[in-house]
């Protein structure tokens, strides 16, 4: 089977996981969704939500995956007789931007890519730990939350919201309800800031049920990363009844958010202090 083919495979595979994906939440079962954000936040950042549930179809213990020439580049070694992970990557051509006459980047289709999990390499003992997360206790953790937040030019503020939300994203401002514990408030931030960065700074259209389930599974990952455990985030993910395509626009999207939103989240040295009303 040559690349192409093989290319072709894969996406066949993985258009019948966002098929099957999606009837499973419009049937009220979240199971396999909540697994497949559990498997991002713990392993893989920088692939995208279809190449994690191919590794993960292929290899369920797999860690921390590299192409064959990166793991030389790290100074680590593919042990001889390992199989490959097969994943896809983009295949791009350049074209003429009709309405600015630039050459951009078009994707026309994918090629199929071999990776091997870390489990498979000799020599990667003493390689640094690339996953980030914020020290402390959880009060200082939420004071670096709120401080990288507002670095952003996000205001945040806790206030009694009545019982009525647990918090409210507008343009350049978050609102927490000043009832939560501070858990709590540090899953709300994570999910305004989804919000925030999605759907306000966004105009393209979308229905709420589609923005909620983009801003919960954001903020389940980022509350993952940080060993904080959203206990609401089950139920609330199956308020999403969108189409297979919904579903997979929204994949998209939350990788784009995770990756750009764990950026912004690097702690500052001084917090600042929460605006109260």
């Amino acid at each position: 089977m040559d690349r192409k083919q093989r290319a072709e495979e894969l996406t066949a595979q993985v258009d019948g996981w966002l098929d099957d994906l999606t009837h499973q939440l419009q049937d009220g079962h979240s199971e396999e969704y909540m697994a497949m954000l559990d498997f991002y936040a713990d392993n893989f950042h920088k692939y995208s939500f279809a190449n994690q549930w191919l590794i993960l179809s292929q290899n369920k213990n797999a860690v921390l995956c590299r192409g064959y020439k990166q793991w030389a580049e790290l100074g680590c070694q593919v042990r001889q007789g390992e199989k490959a992970i097969w994943i896809r990557g983009p295949w791009l051509r350049k074209e003429i931007d009709p309405d600015t006459g630039e050459k951009v980047e078009k994707l026309v289709g994918y090629t199929a890519l071999t990776v091997f999990d870390v489990s498979q390499v000799d020599g990667a003992e003493n390689l640094p730990n690339t996953i980030h997360q914020l020290k402390g206790d959880e009060d200082l953790l939420y004071a670096q939350v709120v401080a990288a937040i507002e670095r952003q030019g996000v205001v945040v503020e806790e206030k009694d919201l009545n019982w009525k939300y647990h918090g409210l994203s507008t343009p350049g401002k978050i609102q927490i309800d000043s009832k939560l514990s501070t858990r709590e408030k540090l899953v709300v931030a994570f999910h305004e800031l989804g919000h925030e960065y999605m759907h306000q700074r966004d105009a393209e259209k979308r229905t709420s049920r589609q923005e909620e389930l983009e801003a919960e599974s954001v903020s389940y990952i980022l509350a993952r990363q940080y060993g904080i455990e959203s206990n609401f985030s089950r139920d609330y993910l199956l308020r999403f009844k969108e189409p297979v395509e919904g579903l997979q626009q929204s994949l998209g999207r939350i990788h784009q958010a995770v990756k750009v939103l764990s950026e912004w989240l690097e702690p500052a040295e001084e917090p600042v202090a929460l605006a109260a009303d």
